[in-house]
């Protein structure tokens, strides 16, 4: 059940209460579902007041990204590689 959201110029936020029955888990086992059914990147994240927030990320991730490092600005950085892009930016 919808319990509130928010909306911000590049994701929305929702937070929902899980019927009797429904534990955290079996949504999270489920996560693919979302992006499938939205067609956004979602996080899915379980709160202080036992609800669970459904983040949606919109926008594209650009086929190509521009990637520049100096070694000299981290000389105790051992792999100078981003993990991943996500619409919202990088993700560590």
């Amino acid at each position: 059940m919808l319990s509130h959201y928010h909306k911000e110029s590049n994701e929305i936020t929702s937070y929902w209460r899980l019927p009797p029955g429904t534990n955290f888990k079996q949504v999270l086992d489920k996560a693919e579902f979302f992006d499938d059914s939205v067609g956004a990147y979602c996080s899915i994240n379980q709160n202080k007041k036992g609800q669970f927030e459904l983040k949606i990320t919109l926008g594209d991730i650009p086929n190509e990204e521009s990637y520049y490092f100096n070694p000299d600005d981290y000389p105790n950085m051992i792999l100078p590689i981003p993990i991943g892009l996500l619409p919202g930016g990088y993700y560590w």
